[in-house]
């Protein structure tokens, strides 16, 4: 007769069983970590400015920032009067390479006004003078193939046929056939896609700024208001292409006459118009001369205000915050706007990391 210990079961039992927990909890572990490990979030910037030339202060922040790809502007397409024409404007130079490892991706910003313009059999024309432009300008500027193009455009409900062709016949083109191309996407263009279509591309980038109305001189600020983002960002996980996400860090001066906006200041700042002492404060973030003056180039009488609009990196953070809630699982870049003297004045390395980190 064989005695068993029952002490002795239970607790081979309980070993058993707490292997088993452990084993599950590794399992889950791994699955979360490589889950982690896959969705990549790349630190990226923009890069506007028609002379590309570095300071010593921006070369650091992008090095302490962790930036490794500018998406660089090479040129703008606007519509010529005079020659009745669309026509390459605001070319890129380059005084410096590329920072060694970075990665870029150029960016061809098209007016509406171009796309009201062009008549159907016009399209296809563009669409070659655009890729050749864009050939040259990497040779010129002696950058490397490029695996991504980006197109700006604020199409409307009217243009959109017709820039829709406009990027379907860029895909075409035998030269840029294996590029992935990506187009700039509004809040308003994904909470009504219906109505404003999604353009045949690769993926798009989301422009999380300049949501308010620019030209009302009353309203809380244009470039970025939680409460007007709010009425849009349910919309974002139903949007049918892949977005990275761009994040406004820029400040501008809006000069107003008669409730009608004159001009664009940029870049400019609280801070800058408190310190000059033609200018008086009225009211948060509105300014106006003591005297008649020129500011900049402009005439300016004390009766016309100067409304500062300002992303500043509390406020940065949170339109990322906000935005990231929202965004379903996957790889993106996170491009902040804009590179240049403005931004890493007003920004450290720091910040900028936090709001890459929020993703």
């Amino acid at each position: 007769m064989v005695v068993v210990n029952r002490t002795t079961i239970n607790d081979s039992v309980f070993i058993m069983h707490l292997r088993n927990i452990i084993v599950s909890a590794v399992l889950c572990t791994c699955l979360f970590s490589c889950d982690t490990r896959n969705e990549q979030i790349g630190h990226a910037i923009y890069h506007w400015q028609s002379d590309f030339s570095l300071s010593e202060q921006e070369k650091s922040i992008l090095q302490d920032a962790a930036i490794n790809k500018i998406y660089l502007r090479f040129f703008d397409v606007a519509w010529d009067r005079a020659a009745e024409q669309p026509l390459p404007v605001s070319e890129l130079y380059m005084q410096e390479p590329l920072p060694a490892g970075t990665a870029y991706v150029p960016v061809v910003f098209i007016t509406n006004e171009v796309m009201e313009k062009c008549v159907a059999e016009d399209v296809p024309v563009l669409a070659q003078k655009i890729s050749k432009r864009i050939e040259q300008k990497i040779i010129a500027l002696q950058l490397p193939a490029t695996t991504e193009i980006q197109i700006d455009c604020d199409w409307t409900k009217g243009t959109r046929d017709a820039y829709f062709t406009l990027l379907e016949k860029l895909r075409e083109v035998s030269a840029l056939k294996d590029i992935q191309w990506s187009a700039t996407i509004r809040l308003h263009q994904i909470k009504y896609k219906d109505e404003t279509g999604v353009p045949p591309v690769d993926r798009g980038t989301l422009m999380f700024y300049n949501m308010g109305n620019i030209e009302d001189a009353q309203s809380e600020q244009s470039i970025y208001t939680k409460k007007i983002a709010d009425g849009y960002v349910a919309a974002i996980p139903d949007y049918p292409l892949p977005l990275d996400v761009a994040i406004a860090c820029f400040s501008w001066g809006l000069l107003f006459h008669e409730n009608t906006l004159l001009h664009i200041f940029y870049p400019l700042d609280a801070a800058t118009m408190a310190s000059d002492s033609l200018f008086a404060k009225k009211e948060e973030n509105v300014f106006v001369a003591k005297r008649e003056t020129y500011f900049r180039g402009y005439f300016i009488t004390p009766d016309d205000p100067i409304k500062i609009e300002s992303m500043d990196p509390a406020r940065a953070l949170q339109s990322a915050k906000q935005v990231s809630k929202y965004l379903p699982a996957g790889n993106r870049d996170i491009i902040l706007y804009q590179l240049d003297a403005d931004m890493v004045r007003r920004f450290s390395a720091k910040e900028m990391e936090e709001i890459y980190g929020s993703f």
